[in-house]
């Protein structure tokens, strides 16, 4: 029975502390302030880190080749990124400059779902040729959907001279 209070005790730490990290969450958003994490990979991205998240485990061999073309490299400063579908890429926009063109190529044909997540610091301007209509999807979220086929490149940008500066995640992701 004492095992299982203290089950019982971690579980409720546990809950306790994501419920905390939640409203703390949505009390930066009601605020336009920016959640912890944002704050850190920001930090990072600021001193010439980069920072990006595998979002499944098919990108893991692109998501290792782009940590590699990034190593070495200030990615405030890289023209062009080669962005794997299912890979989460963070960069920081800065006022004045073009943010990178990301290049996807997908291994299959279907529609692509490119998410621009801006953290309330700019309205991206989302464009892939004729094919993209940028969408609001939520607090600063948009997103553009078209189709694609195998083999061929694509090249995105979000935002030519921009107005603003401030953190942004880039997210391509292919349904079939």
């Amino acid at each position: 029975m004492r095992a299982f209070g203290k089950v019982i005790s971690w579980y409720f730490a546990v809950l306790f502390l994501a419920l905390f990290t939640v409203s703390t969450a949505a009390e930066s958003a009601s605020k336009n302030e920016k959640a912890p994490m944002d704050q850190l990979i920001e930090a990072i991205l600021k001193t010439g880190g980069t920072y990006t998240v595998l979002l499944d485990d098919t990108a893991q061999e692109e998501w290792a080749n782009l940590m590699m073309y990034l190593e070495g490299q200030d990615p405030r400063t890289i023209a062009q990124i080669s962005l794997p579908i299912n890979v989460q890429f963070y960069g920081l926009a800065q006022q004045g400059k073009t943010t990178p063109m990301f290049s996807i190529t997908p291994k299959k044909s279907g529609i692509l779902s490119v998410t621009v997540d801006t953290k309330g610091d700019f309205t991206p301007d989302i464009k892939c040729g004729e094919k993209a209509v940028q969408e609001n999807v939520g607090f600063s979220v948009y997103r553009v959907n078209f189709a694609v086929t195998a083999g061929k490149t694509y090249h995105i940008t979000i935002g030519d001279s921009l107005n603003e500066s401030g953190l942004y995640s880039v997210t391509a992701v292919l349904k079939p």
